[in-house]
């Protein structure tokens, strides 16, 4: 897995400097974290779209826009249009 040193700070304690990304096992730990909250927070998303979060990262995936066809659900538009707005990037 390849994360960030933000995200493995983010989630596992014990990534505390940059040498810790090159450390399979809290890489591995921090990388699997992130997924169960990308599960978690994005519900409705398929393994596909996970997985392009996961690498493109939650930012660069939201302003790509929506291209699945399971998303043309009312609830994910307005998920969307909600995030469009309150996104500070």
């Amino acid at each position: 897995m390849q994360i960030t040193e933000i995200t493995g700070k983010a989630y596992n304690k014990k990534s505390r400097k940059l040498e810790d990304l090159y450390d399979p096992e809290k890489n591995v730990v921090a990388g699997v974290r992130y997924i169960q909250y990308l599960f978690k927070t994005h519900p409705a998303m398929t393994y596909e779209d996970i997985s392009q979060l996961y690498n493109i990262g939650e930012t660069g995936y939201f302003k790509r826009g929506i291209r699945a066809p399971e998303y043309k659900d009312k609830f994910i538009k307005e998920y969307y249009k909600a995030h469009k707005r309150n996104s500070t990037f």
